[in-house]
């Protein structure tokens, strides 16, 4: 009989710990427990204890009412367990970024990260002497703001591109920092050129994604582009993309 019970009070505990799984569920398994212990308390201690643990009960009560009060209010999803966005997700299209506010508006603020970049033809670059020297300044920022580079590049005519514009910031930062801080690999050896650039890394922690799709583009220069913020999920699909195709590409040269 004895051991009946014993297998029944454990049959209890385990429902209750399989029954709190939020937060909210946490706040009543405190109030049963506390509960518990004033009716133990009231039947087992003199009278000058009994009012101590009455008052304790009661304080813990309301400290209890006044969090969930707060959450209730201010997050109320927290109460189920319910885990939101740090940051909204904005996607936004940007016209030819061969204008100085559409270009900072792309690639100014990135800090504190590693950079990623696809498939960069960088023709927007060179596109003209203003944005060429607009170029090199954002650069000059990102890489005096903790930031570490890899380029992926697919064409002859881009590693062009990218070694003109680097050797110029080189100019500006040192040669040494540009080749500390930024990685370029040509896969020479790839079956095709992708039908697709991309650039992702954090602005001030929040994720940032510059896209190129191969529709938009018009002699290395595109017509418009992708640009989102906040999309951590899809920043990590393209990161996780990006480095088996750098991978691969060391491999295959």
């Amino acid at each position: 009989m004895d051991n009946q019970k014993k297998d029944q009070q454990q049959t209890n505990r385990s429902g209750i710990i399989r029954a709190v799984q939020t937060p909210l569920g946490f706040f009543v398994l405190v109030v049963l427990v506390v509960e518990v212990i004033l009716g133990v308390l009231v039947h087992s201690s003199s009278a000058p204890i009994n009012t101590y643990a009455l008052f304790g009960v009661i304080g813990i009560l309301l400290i209890l009412i006044v969090i969930v009060a707060l959450l209730a209010y201010y997050r109320p999803e927290a109460l189920r367990g319910i885990r939101t966005s740090q940051s909204a997700v904005q996607a936004t299209i940007v016209y030819p970024p061969t204008e100085k506010d559409r270009y900072n508006q792309l690639f100014h603020g990135f800090s504190d990260c590693d950079f990623y970049a696809f498939n960069p033809p960088f023709e927007v670059e060179h596109a003209g002497k203003k944005i060429h020297e607009e170029a090199l300044i954002t650069h000059k920022v990102r890489y005096d703001s903790n930031v570490k580079s890899r380029y992926l590049l697919f064409t002859e005519r881009s590693l062009e591109n990218a070694d003109l514009f680097f050797d110029a910031l080189a100019e500006q930062i040192g040669k040494e920092k540009v080749d500390s801080d930024i990685s370029r690999r040509y896969w020479r050896e790839s079956s095709e050129e992708p039908g697709f650039t991309f650039f992702i890394g954090y602005k001030k922690g929040t994720p940032a994604i510059v896209m190129y799709p191969r529709a938009v583009m018009e002699s290395g220069i595109p017509r418009s582009v992708i640009y989102i913020e906040g999309a951590e999920e899809l920043l990590s699909i393209l990161r996780e993309y990006f480095l088996k195709q750098w991978s691969r590409a060391n491999r295959n040269g």
